[in-house]
C-alpha cells in the first residue's frame, strides 16, 4: 500500500494526517487505516455521485469529498503529512501532471511527504494480436492526450518541480501476465477487467464491434505465455520543501 519508506513509518504516529487523491471508495484508506487506527484519513474524487453529495464521512476516521486536483483541492495549504495519488494516468492530460504535482504540493506540510504510483500503458513483449490491440490503443490515448508512459515519465514531472522535491525515490515493478503466481494471477485479471471496461470507449476509436473487441482481447491474454508479455509499473516518492 506504501512503497516510501518514511512514509510508512509516518503513518504510524497518531494524529498523522493522509490524503488519497483518486480515492474512489476509499479502499486504500481503509488498508492503510488498519496500520494505525488514530490517524485522520482523507480522500477526493470527481466521481459522479460525490458532485451530487460533496463530502461522506464514515467510520474509521475516513472522510472522502469531491475535489478535482487539477483544478483546487478543496483542502487548506499545508494540510496533511503524506499524500498519495495512485493510477490516475486516463484522467490525467500529460501537459497537466506538473500542475498536479504543484497542488499536492500545496497541500502538504513542510517536510511531509508524496508518493505517486502509476502504470506505463504499454505492454512489453507483445505477440501479433497484442500488437494490433497496442497500437490502436496507444492512438486513442494520444488523440485524447494521455501519457501512455506515465510510469517512466514520473520522474521528469517531478523535475518541473524540483524546487518543491527532496530526498526522491523510485520503485519499479515488473508486472506479469503470464505467470502462476499471485502477482501473475492478480496483474491478468486486474488487466482483462481494465481493458473490457474500456470497452465503451475503445471499440468506437478502434471503428469494431463489441464483439470483434472482446475477442480481440481475448486472443490478446491467450498469447501471453507464449511472448512472456508483461507490463511496468512505478512508485516515485519524495519529500516536499517549502
Amino acid at each position: 500500500d506504501i512503497v516510501c519508506p518514511d512514509a510508512k513509518e509516518l503513518v504510524k504516529q497518531d494524529g498523522v494526517k493522509v490524503l488519497d487523491v483518486g480515492c474512489a471508495k476509499g479502499f486504500w484508506l481503509e488498508s492503510v487505516r488498519m496500520a494505525n487506527p488514530f490517524g485522520e484519513y482523507h480522500g477526493v474524487d470527481i466521481a459522479e455521485n460525490l458532485a451530487s453529495e460533496p463530502e461522506k464521512s464514515g467510520q474509521n476516521n475516513i472522510t472522502i469529498k469531491f475535489g478535482n486536483v487539477l483544478e483546487r483541492l478543496p483542502y487548506e495549504d499545508n494540510a496533511f503529512d503524506y499524500v498519495h495519488q495512485r493510477l490516475l494516468v486516463l484522467g490525467m492530460p500529460k501537459e497537466r501532471f506538473p500542475d498536479a504535482l504543484r497542488e499536492l504540493i500545496r497541500v502538504t506540510k513542510p517536510g511531509g511527504w508524496i508518493e505517486l504510483v502509476e502504470s506505463d500503458m504499454m505492454l512489453y513483449d507483445s505477440g501479433p494480436y497484442s500488437k494490433i490491440f497496442r497500437a490502436a490503443f496507444l492512438d486513442a490515448l494520444q488523440a485524447r492526450g494521455l501519457d501512455c508512459y506515465a510510469a517512466t515519465n514520473l520522474e521528469y514531472y517531478a523535475s518541473q518541480v524540483a524546487a518543491n522535491v527532496s530526498n526522491q525515490g523510485v520503485t519499479t515493478v515488473i508486472l506479469p501476465t503470464h505467470e502462476d503466481t499471485p502477482l501473475g494471477r492478480l496483474s491478468e485479471r486486474n488487466g482483462k477487467i481494465g481493458l473490457l471496461g474500456l470497452e465503451d470507449w475503445l471499440h468506437k476509436s478502434m471503428n469494431i464491434t463489441r464483439e470483434e473487441y472482446r475477442e480481440l482481447i481475448e486472443n490478446c491474454f491467450t498469447e501471453f505465455l507464449e511472448y512472456n508479455s508483461y507490463g511496468l509499473a512505478r512508485a516515485l516518492y519524495f519529500q516536499v520543501v517549502k
